[in-house]
């Protein structure tokens, strides 16, 4: 979601400062089905059974785990346009804490509650409804500090949980729509 926002907000910004949708629709991207690959095998697992079902469980942990492959080769060989290698740091940034903690990204119980979610609701050791989050308490989670544990502002319309990772990864996309509808050439 994060990421979604941030690319919104980089083409307002670079609208407002007077970019243009046309050298946005300039910007040389090399294999970008690799990154919708990616994108439409993480959404049939988060959004599809098979997380949940004990049958499925293992194959589709490895297939989202697999999934950050075709990411890692788009990012490789867009390496030189700007932002992306800072939006690869964070996607390597995520994929280390997922692969660390079982497949699942890990997300507390307290941000949870910063969410607006009563205590009682919040099953600690469950994945969370139609996410990658699995709820594991602080000291149950590898690489904690990079994990789903920032929250964002009761003020905003879209509540959601978010890395470090995400925001690196949103910080490099701004960068890049920011370049490329500003300064294509440069």
């Amino acid at each position: 979601m994060i990421l979604l926002l941030a690319l919104i907000l980089a083409v307002i910004v670079g609208l407002v400062r007077g970019g243009s949708w046309e050298r946005l629709g300039n910007l040389d991207i090399k294999q970008g089905g690799l990154a919708l690959i990616a994108v439409l095998i993480q959404s049939a697992l988060i959004y599809g059974p098979w997380l949940d079902r004990d049958s499925t469980r293992s194959i589709a942990i490895g297939l989202m785990l697999l999934s950050y492959l075709p990411l890692i080769v788009f990012v490789a060989l867009n390496r030189r346009l700007a932002g992306l290698k800072v939006a690869g740091l964070g996607l390597l940034m995520n994929l280390a804490v997922i692969a660390a903690n079982g497949g699942y990204m890990p997300t507390s119980p307290e941000a949870l509650q910063r969410l607006g979610y009563e205590p009682g609701s919040i099953v600690v050791g469950q994945r969370f409804a139609r996410s990658k989050d699995m709820v594991l308490e602080r000291q149950d989670t590898r690489l904690w500090c990079l994990s789903d544990i920032l929250v964002t502002p009761a003020f905003l319309p879209w509540r959601f949980v978010y890395s470090l990772g995400d925001v690196v990864l949103a910080g490099g996309a701004f960068i890049l729509v920011q370049k490329a509808m500003l300064d294509i050439d440069s």
